[in-house]
């Protein structure tokens, strides 16, 4: 299976204990991107866009995300370094990833502890290339992208 974007349907969002998450992050999640997740069923892997950062209502290009990922919950940001797209054509974005790390305890003991060091015995390579699938099915936002086709560019950040 691969990710897809949709709707967050109310059974997951207690299974994943969503609004226990969304409690967790400062300054509170984007409204409009809340119910909304890129999904791997198959696999039990999902991302979901938290925060867009902005200045003077301005996107600042710094975005939060949750991936949920081998029974881990992991807080990623990124930082957006370039994009162009048109409805209903060609979309194109470039990002680097400036923080990876677990968020909490296990997912299921979802804790509002900050991010916590990267866990042993996880096959990075494999995290990053779900990472990238999961961002590239996103394309520009998830849900509501517009564009029909879509590249991805990511890069990774000192320490990542």
């Amino acid at each position: 299976m691969t990710f897809v974007n949709e709707r967050i349907p109310q059974e997951d969002m207690e299974k994943y204990q969503i609004e226990a998450i969304n409690r967790c992050v400062v300054g509170g999640v984007d409204e409009s991107i809340r119910p909304s997740w890129t999904i791997d069923r198959e696999r039990n892997i999902y991302l979901r866009r938290l925060i867009n950062e902005t200045e003077d209502h301005r996107p600042t290009g710094l975005i939060a995300w949750n991936f949920f990922w081998n029974s881990h919950l992991f807080w990623v940001e990124t930082k957006t370094l370039g994009w162009k797209g048109v409805r209903g054509g060609q979309g194109w974005l470039k990002l680097r990833v400036t923080k990876l790390g677990l968020m909490g305890d296990e997912h299921r003991h979802v804790g509002c502890s900050g991010i916590l060091d990267f866990p042993e015995g996880i096959d990075k390579q494999q995290l990053l290339q779900d990472l990238y699938d999961a961002l590239l099915a996103y394309k520009s936002s998830g849900i509501y992208s517009t564009v029909t086709t879509f590249e991805l560019e990511l890069e990774f950040g000192e320490g990542v």
